[in-house]
């Protein structure tokens, strides 16, 4: 799942729940039509959601928030050094100009 767009009534604003945060799926289970949410985000304009409540109850907190995201940019960041480091040894082995 990529993200869980949020709709407030009355508003044209649309609030997205990446995936890279969690339960994504329960938060889609739990939130229908007429449900209280409280919601914190970033900025207008363009909202990332720091923190959800569904009817009063915590749902995701900002440390969770952040700790999820930060956790998203060492695996991206993990990921590129070890493509990197193939995309060398590769290079190393078989050259600029030899045929594969």
């Amino acid at each position: 799942m990529a993200f869980v767009e949020l709709e407030v009534a009355g508003s044209t604003e649309v609030y997205a729940y990446p995936g890279i945060l969690p339960r994504a799926r329960e938060l889609c289970d739990r939130v229908r039509l007429g449900t209280h949410v409280a919601l914190r985000y970033s900025r207008p304009g363009d909202p990332e959601i720091w923190s959800v409540a569904i009817e009063g109850q915590p749902f995701i907190d900002t440390q969770e928030a952040e700790s999820w995201r930060r956790l998203n940019g060492w695996t991206g960041i993990a990921l590129g050094v070890l493509f990197l480091i193939g995309g060398v040894m590769t290079w190393r082995r078989y050259g600029f100009y030899q045929n594969f």
